[in-house]
């Protein structure tokens, strides 16, 4: 047998097993939010302000939000305020949210920060599944 038959044969089975296994990857696993849209964000010498809006999935429960700023590419988690009033724990209902925080952080002391969130969301078969992303990320130009 020659080597292209082999190929051919290798190639046909290896899209048939792609076809079979890609909705089984997490990039179709359940999104916690989309459509994040970010409506303002105001750098000062000692804080940034944050003002978003996303669409809340109701298969997932919020676990943790943080802000992280990154210096030299050094991750520190950082300290924020909601000015919603809301609690750093509070799990926003299914549907269109918004999120409104300021972040005490010096804007020459960093170069980016990001908000991330991890949620525990429930699967179409019923299985948990714990999902950490980055909710946004804002460049500190000096």
């Amino acid at each position: 047998m020659t080597i292209l038959p082999r190929l051919t044969s290798f190639l046909l089975g290896a899209i048939i097993c792609s076809i079979f296994f890609v909705p089984y990857l997490p990039l179709w696993g359940v999104k916690p939010y989309t459509d994040v849209k970010i409506h303002s964000e105001v750098w000062d010498e000692r804080s940034f302000t944050l003002g978003a809006s996303f669409v809340k999935n109701g298969q997932c429960t919020l676990v943790s939000f943080s802000v992280v700023a990154f210096a030299s590419d050094i991750p520190v988690y950082v300290k924020y305020r909601d000015l919603d009033g809301l609690s750093q724990e509070f799990d926003r209902e299914e549907g269109a949210q918004g999120l409104n925080i300021i972040v005490d952080v010096e804007r020459d002391s960093i170069d980016y920060l990001e908000t991330r969130t991890r949620h525990r969301c429930i699967d179409e078969q019923g299985n948990e599944e714990v999902t950490t992303k980055v909710f946004s990320r804002h460049e500190a130009a000096k």
